[in-house]
């Protein structure tokens, strides 16, 4: 019985690791009734606790072992880093084009380090060549988050103003977000074709 309990739960977890859990509980729930093994309730909701954060484990190491799925999560994260300190420098001096180095100068940083280290998985060796490399792409699109600053920010405002009522703080905002799009696309090419092509 309990030979044959254990390999339709090898099997069942071969196939189905999620759903083998309910299963899992179930076979000791009836090894328990059976008087074939002592435990308790508690013990159960541990046995399922534990293969849960297994299963995490194993998706979360899968999902960050996949380039373009963890170039994306962590491109999101740069732009939240690079745009959150880029609005709250804004904020407080208004001063926009100020915003927008300190900003870019926080992402380029963040973005570095975690596409060398866990996207692109790059060796030890040479890590400075790739940091010239990568700022001076980042600096290339810098240079244009500037110039659309410049232009759709601080020269020409009523541009986007016209659609929401010449508010300086949502206009620098859209401008945020359309330029974080064109900035987000250019960066991965820069990247896989010319930065990190070796592991």
């Amino acid at each position: 019985m309990a030979i044959s309990a254990k390999s339709r739960t090898v099997s069942f977890f071969m196939f189905s690791p999620l759903a083998a859990i309910p299963r899992l509980i179930c076979l000791v729930k009836e090894a328990k009734h059976q008087g074939l093994i002592k435990i308790n309730f508690t013990s159960i909701a541990h046995l399922k606790l534990l293969c849960y954060t297994n299963l995490m484990k194993r998706y979360i190491k899968k999902f960050f072992d996949n380039e373009i799925l963890s170039y994306l999560f962590f491109g999101v994260a740069t732009t939240i880093v690079s745009v959150g300190t880029r609005m709250i420098i804004f904020y407080l001096t208004k001063q926009e084009l100020t915003a927008t180095a300190l900003g870019n100068i926080t992402g380029i940083l963040f973005a570095f380090f975690t596409n060398d280290t866990i996207v692109f998985k790059q060796k030890r060796e040479n890590w400075f060549g790739r940091l010239i490399k990568f700022t001076g792409a980042r600096f290339f699109t810098f240079l244009l988050d500037m110039a659309l600053t410049f232009i759709f920010v601080t020269k020409f405002p009523h541009i986007i103003g016209q659609f929401v009522g010449d508010d300086i703080n949502i206009i620098n905002t859209v401008e945020i977000v359309l330029a974080q799009v064109t900035i987000v696309v250019l960066n991965y090419l820069f990247s896989k074709l010319f930065v990190f092509k070796n592991k």
